[in-house]
């Protein structure tokens, strides 16, 4: 395996791992719930952050071969909580909301079959 295929499949697995500890997060709790835990919405950036990163590192090449997977927009969402955290924490919870229980789920599932691109297609 080349050096990028290894780093892709080590950022791919950090990224399952993440949407993994967000889903556990997320069980048995309701919006309103979520917009007042403090700690269960920086428990979630955490894991966002940890998401955005890898999905930043990620080569072009498996970008390339995974479109379906919204790359950009994950390694961007790494950003807000690390470099605005008390904004994130206090204005941001309703979209992040929004963003956990409409996208999440499809992009576990999306997540499971993506595999790091060959190197020499």
């Amino acid at each position: 395996m080349t050096d990028a295929k290894n780093r892709d499949a080590e950022m791919l697995e950090e990224m399952r791992w993440a949407v993994e500890h967000i889903e556990f997060e997320l069980d048995e709790v309701n919006r309103v719930a979520f917009e007042k835990n403090v700690s269960k919405q920086a428990s979630i950036a955490f894991f966002i952050m940890a998401l955005g990163d890898a999905a930043g590192n990620v080569s072009r090449r498996t970008k390339n071969a995974h479109p379906e997977i919204p790359w950009d927009d994950l390694a961007g969402r790494r950003y807000r909580p690390a470099h605005r955290a008390r904004d994130y924490l206090s204005q941001d919870a309703a979209e992040t909301w929004r963003f956990l229980k409409d996208r999440m789920p499809k992009l576990a599932r999306q997540l499971r079959g993506v595999r790091p691109a060959p190197a020499h297609p």
